[in-house]
């Protein structure tokens, strides 16, 4: 038997999630690393990464752009927050590091 979508995320996320910390608040998400490289105008290629964390919609009270927030024991800071892309059950965290 299929387990429903909400189930089978909140398991993925208790056994493949990292702790996400706003506060006194904590709660499961998975890390995204993406790389990119980016070529200037001299043909200089650098490579570009973002980092963001995926965590379950609303689950983060007083989640905002600037909110100093802790993943996985590093701090960052919040860039933004958005919709992920592939799965509305999920809230993307755009993250800086601080």
């Amino acid at each position: 038997m299929a387990l429903p979508f909400d189930e089978y995320t909140d398991l993925a996320l208790e056994y493949s999630g990292v702790d996400v910390v706003l506060g006194a608040n904590t709660v499961k998400g998975i890390l995204e690393r993406e790389t990119d490289v980016a070529i200037d105008g001299l043909d200089v290629a650098t490579e570009v990464g973002r980092i963001s964390v995926a965590i379950k919609e609303n689950s983060l009270p007083g989640l905002a752009k600037g909110a100093a927030i802790t993943v996985d024991g590093v701090s960052y800071q919040v860039r933004r927050n958005e919709p992920h892309p592939r799965d509305h059950y999920y809230t993307r965290v755009h993250l800086a590091k601080v």
